[in-house]
């Protein structure tokens, strides 16, 4: 008799745990992947909604007055008056871009550039304490070799480009601590049609990251860009790797998870929209 009620009892318990198991799999994991994806949507329409600002503010730059007195300048003859006002139109141009950095924080660098890649005016917060700042021209950078100036330079009038997530560089080395940045670009024309150079952005997504870390909860958050490799992991060090020439992709490390996402809507797709970031995200849970 014993026996039996023991029988009774593991399998009253079995079929308590199976239904239980069975409510969680069809009514809790449901809302939680639901509550994932709301979330996620959101982040995403964050991130996209950073990236059509910045270009919006460089589409309106390259047709700006400003822009334009500076390109006629700059290419007028040696010595004309026209040449002669070139440091005051940059001096104003760079009045500009330091009000815009001050309107919008996420920014970290506005800068126009000419054909060649070579900096004629940079604003940017490497003041002390992180201050705004214009460059003194002794200063400026040539960025010909850079992937983004190399992409907006290839683009037509009325142009704009907004190039993969990337580590921000000064002299040809990574800013530390790391600031992962868009850059969003618009080529310069002149009246006549010919190349001037580029108006460049920098938008700055270290607040953005760092709201998808503190959203992770109790699971893990993993931010790829189109290649699989991390942007955001929950161990940092394998973050950007691909810019130390060290790669960590999510490809190498869940085979099996990379091969099914590329089908999978309920957590990628919706992150595929934003084309201009050429992002993907996955939420996982603990």
């Amino acid at each position: 008799m014993t026996l039996a009620m023991v029988s009774v009892v593991l399998m009253t318990a079995g079929i308590i745990g199976w239904f239980n198991f069975r409510n969680i799999e069809q009514v809790v994991l449901p809302r939680a992947l639901s509550a994932m994806q709301a979330q996620a949507r959101l982040l995403a329409f964050e991130l996209e909604s950073a990236a059509r600002v910045a270009r919006a503010d460089a589409l309106g730059f390259q047709a700006s007055d400003g822009v334009a007195r500076i390109v006629h300048a700059s290419l007028a003859p040696a010595g004309s008056p026209e040449q002669d006002s070139l440091p005051d139109l940059r001096a104003r141009l760079a009045g500009r871009f330091t009000g815009e950095l001050r309107a919008k924080p996420n920014y970290s660098e506005f800068r126009l550039f000419d054909s060649q890649g070579q900096e004629l005016i940079r604003v940017d917060r490497s003041g002390p304490d992180g201050t705004i700042r214009v460059v003194p021209p002794d200063r400026l950078q040539h960025k010909g070799e850079r992937e983004y100036f190399r992409r907006v330079i290839a683009l037509p009038p009325g142009g704009v480009d907004i190039a993969p997530i990337a580590l921000q560089q000064d002299d040809g080395r990574i800013v530390l601590p790391q600031i992962p940045v868009v850059h969003a670009s618009a080529p310069v024309y002149s009246a006549d049609g010919r190349l001037f150079g580029a108006v460049v952005i920098n938008l700055d997504l270290r607040e953005i990251f760092d709201r998808i870390r503190r959203n992770a909860g109790e699971g893990e958050v993993y931010l790829t860009n189109d290649a699989g490799d991390y942007l955001v992991h929950p161990d940092r060090g394998r973050e950007f790797g691909f810019e130390f020439a060290t790669p960590y992709r999510l490809s190498d490390d869940f085979p099996s998870l990379a091969a099914r996402l590329r089908g999978c809507e309920s957590f990628v797709a919706f992150f595929r929209g934003v084309a201009e970031h050429g992002l993907d995200v996955i939420r996982c849970g603990g």
